[in-house]
Parts: C-alpha cells; sequence; structure tokens
C-alpha cells in the first residue's frame, strides 16, 4: 500500500492518505515482536531540497539517503523475547524489503508537464545483494536478506539526461522510493517492522519555483494486530501511525488543516471496525496526542502556522481509544480504516 503522496502543485489542493487497521478479536500473537529490532533511515537534503540542478554535472550513484537495521538494545528483557525460543533463528532474522517507486517504474516526473519524464535509477544493497532499480524494473521489487547483528546501506540515485532537444525538459521534477521492511513476509504471522519514503525533488536548467508539498505518514506495526483489552481500560489509548507535512507554500495566504475521518460514511459515520465476513461491527475513537480530545467522528486539527517565510512543517501521530464491544461479536479478523486528508484552506 502506498503510505507516500508527493506532489508539487501550482493552485490549491488536497490530498488524501488511507491507514488500515487490522484487529482480531482472537488476538493473534506474531512469532516476531518489532520491539526487537532498531530500525533507523536518514535522507539527505542534496537531492531531496529542490535545488540541485540537472544540469551542473552527471548524476551517478549520488547519496540520497541510508537505512541501517539493528538488534534493539534490551530486547532479551521484553516480555515477548522471554515468551520465544530465545533464539535468532530465521523466523526472527530473515528480512523482506518491499519496494516501490512513483509508479510502475522509476523515474522523474515533471511537476507541471503530462507525460515528461527523465530515466533515472535508485541502488540499494539488500545484504549482500545489489539491487537496481530502474525505468524498465518494474515494482513493486521484492528482496530479502538475513539480519544476523546488523543490515544497512546507501541508497543512491541515477539520472539518464535524455540525447537531442533539451528545451522541452526544463523544469523541476520529483520522484520518490518507499522501502516496507517485513518479517515473516507472506505468513499469517506478517509483521511490517518500518516504512520509510527517500524523496527526490531536482530541476533542470530553470526551476518554476512551484509549491512543493509532501504528504506522509508511517502506519506503526502494533496497527496490524491490535489488542481489544488494553484498549477497553479506562484512558488507555494506542499511537497508530504518524503523519508528517512539509510545504514551501510560504507565500500565500493559505492555511492547512489535516481532516480525519472514517472511510465509510465520512461526514457523518462513526469509526468503525468491520469483520471480513459477517455484519458484525463496533467502534472506537480517534484524536491526536497533546492536539485534540477523542473523537468518534470526522474532525480536523489545525497546522501551525509557519515563522516568517519559513516552511510548513507538522507531525502529529494517530491514537485510538475507547473500543465498544457488544456482548456478542463474531470471532474473526476485523478491519478498519482511517482517511488523513490535508486541505488547503483559502
Amino acid at each position: 500500500m502506498y503510505n507516500y503522496f508527493p506532489e508539487v502543485f501550482m493552485k490549491k489542493f488536497v490530498l488524501v492518505i488511507i491507514i488500515v487497521l487490522y484487529l482480531s478479536s482472537s488476538l493473534l500473537v506474531a512469532a516476531v515482536d518489532p520491539a526487537w529490532y532498531k530500525i533507523t533511515h536518514s535522507l539527505g537534503d542534496w537531492l531531496s531540497m529542490g535545488t540541485k540542478n540537472l544540469d551542473d554535472n552527471p548524476i551517478s550513484n549520488m547519496y540520497l539517503g541510508h537505512y541501517d537495521i539493528n538488534r534493539a538494545e534490551g530486547y532479551e528483557n521484553t516480555t515477548s523475547w522471554k515468551n520465544s525460543n530465545k533464539i535468532w533463528d530465521s523466523q526472527k532474522s530473515k528480512l523482506t524489503f518491499v519496494l516501490i517507486t512513483t509508479t510502475p517504474r522509476a523515474r522523474l516526473e515533471h511537476v507541471s508537464k503530462p507525460n515528461t519524464t527523465i530515466d533515472m535509477s535508485y541502488e540499494v544493497n539488500i545484504g549482500e545483494d545489489l539491487i537496481t532499480i530502474a525505468n524498465n524494473t518494474q515494482t513493486p521489487t521484492i528482496a530479502t536478506a538475513t539480519m544476523n547483528y546488523y543490515l544497512g546501506s546507501n541508497i543512491n540515485v541515477s539520472v539518464i539526461m535524455p540525447q537531442g532537444q533539451h528545451s522541452k525538459y526544463r523544469g523541476d521534477y520529483t520522484s520518490f522510493l518507499t522501502m516496507q521492511i517485513y518479517a515473516e513476509y507472506g505468513t499469517d504471522n506478517q509483521v511490517l517492522l518500518k516504512e520509510f519514503t527517500y524523496i527526490v525533488v531536482v530541476y533542470f536548467k530553470k526551476t518554476e519555483e512551484p509549491i512543493i508539498t509532501n504528504l506522509t505518514i508511517n502506519k506503526y506495526p502494533c496497527a496490524d494486530n491490535v489488542n481489544i483489552t488494553n484498549l477497553q481500560q479506562g484512558g488507555a489509548y494506542l499511537n497508530v501511525g504518524s503523519v508528517n507535512f512539509w510545504s514551501n507554500d510560504t507565500e500565500s495566504t493559505n492555511s492547512y488543516s489535516l481532516q480525519i475521518s472514517p472511510k465509510i460514511n465520512p461526514l457523518l459515520g462513526d469509526f468503525t471496525f468491520v469483520h471480513e465476513n459477517s455484519a458484525s461491527s463496533f467502534t472506537y475513537k480517534v484524536h491526536v496526542p497533546g492536539r485534540s480530545t477523542p473523537n468518534s467522528k470526522q474532525f480536523s486539527v489545525p497546522v501551525p502556522p509557519p515563522a516568517g517565510n519559513l516552511a510548513w512543517n507538522d507531525f502529529i501521530e494517530i491514537a485510538i481509544s475507547s473500543v465498544y464491544t457488544p456482548n456478542i461479536l463474531a470471532l474473526g479478523k476485523y478491519t478498519s480504516t482511517i482517511v488523513i486528508e490535508l486541505v488547503s484552506n483559502n
């Protein structure tokens, strides 16, 4: 699932992001706990801030970002590890990487000229394998590696400038690469350990200084197997994801807000978990810790305005709470979708 929607706009816009939450009334226990891993990502400024001119010099294996995976400090003290076989066997050490690009194939896309693209490629080491995602590589691309104590790699970018007349290629371009890291991928115990998006924003010969807006979401692994009992305790809540917003729209009189809604009947409906094979369902509440109170229906959170001519930047977490379950509840898997919409207010 795409959890990142970078867009570049010359006018007002709306973005929509969806979180899918999975809940099992039988409370399945995964064999792997994300708390056993420490996974970090970094993104460099050189190719992600819109200041790099493709005409300056060739881009070949240029640094975009990095990822690191280690065993988490103190993992052996967690309850889940103590209840496991306490061995870093294949279930725990075999990790699967799912790599997704802007389109089915990697390329730079012009922000205002439809069908104007420049070929490019991403390169990343997954264990001992060098993975190249180019314009002829269909994505998602899936690779596996074994983590004993550490896995990590730079993410590099190469750009292939077109031959011949270049005038039509002038302007700004964007691309992205999303990396999802799973344990026990493809099994009933599949766990998403981490997800991150590497952003590319560059221009060729002349920048049009467009409004560039990046909206990203990170669904936390705990959202794939929610514990109902814990959320029925007074005051208990669970952070299931986070949202990061950035925009250089500093010269207009716009203001922004993040509108949070249930996918089903967003204007009037309640946040609801729905059984996959029956009409059984139950409600819950959603809030932004530190920014709102728990809500059973659609609500909005204003984005704080930037200081001076600085870019807009905001980070929030999404929490669920107040789960209400009827006395009779069908066993099985329940899902719910939270829609987070970025609204530009005139």
